[in-house]
């Protein structure tokens, strides 16, 4: 996934689930208004087609719903990224399909300092998605091939919460460290059996010691089977940097175990 894409993504998951937890605000009572038009756009629709664990669908068709542009379609790119030329509006539908997918419908929407309308489809499988929910040891080690990381930095252990946030997505809460604000969590997609760990934009940052920190950056992906998961080891993709030193590595490890 594209970092342009992630950060939509995260960006939707994030207003869609703005209340959770928080319980339903009380009912106003507002005097009845006449219904706004629907603003038409001339920029067109651009975004992306996902599964539920963050992976661009290469080939997705997306095609306009109703309108004056119905039948209209597309196909998405190897980055799972699309566009649509024309005028739409707030009530134009879309739907994205592939196979061995659930097939989505929605509309576009806009977003501030973000130029056009967005789309941004993430689509569940078929199979149920693997409970990740409970309490954790998590472990992250930067490859041995990372030159110039004090051997004290290399392997980083924190205890890690996971709750649901989604019916296909779950919440990474770490402790047992200090963290900078808003970087101490990540989430975890999940599309049947198959898991994905993206801890990127924002990426985790410990507060090593003073005005000195470590940021891990990336992401992972694993199949973890129908069975109870109880220990995961992957490789993640990324960048492991602590003080000046920074090293990208396809190979750095991350290890959860069920505690």
């Amino acid at each position: 996934m594209s970092r342009f894409t992630a950060i939509l993504f995260l960006t939707l998951a994030v207003s869609a689930c703005g209340n959770h937890g928080s319980g339903a605000p009380a009912p106003t009572v507002t005097s009845p208004t006449a219904p706004t038009p629907p603003t038409p756009s001339s920029t067109g629709v651009r975004g992306s087609v996902s599964d539920t664990a963050f992976r661009p669908l290469d080939g997705a068709r997306v095609e306009v719903v109703d309108g004056p542009l119905a039948g209209m379609s597309t196909t998405a790119d190897a980055d799972g990224s699309f566009s649509l030329s024309g005028t739409f509006d707030d009530a134009t539908r879309f739907r994205a399909t592939m196979d061995g997918h659930v097939a989505a419908t929605q509309v576009s929407r806009t977003f501030p300092n973000i130029s056009g309308r967005l789309l941004i489809f993430s689509l569940e499988v078929p199979a149920p998605p693997v409970n990740m929910a409970g309490d954790y040891t998590l472990t992250f080690i930067a490859d041995s091939a990372c030159v110039g990381l004090p051997d004290d930095v290399r392997t980083r252990t924190y205890a890690a919460t996971i709750t649901p946030w989604s019916s296909t997505s779950f919440n990474v809460a770490l402790s047992g460290a200090s963290f900078l604000p808003s970087r101490d969590s990540f989430p975890i997609g999940v599309a049947g059996d198959y898991l994905t760990f993206w801890f990127a934009d924002p990426a985790i940052v410990e507060q090593f010691a003073a005005n000195t920190q470590i940021e891990l950056y990336g992401s992972a992906g694993v199949s973890v089977g129908t069975s109870g998961v109880s220990t995961i080891a992957v490789a993640w993709d990324g960048e492991f940097e602590y003080s000046q030193t920074e090293c990208e590595s396809k190979n750095h490890q991350l290890i959860l175990t069920r505690r």
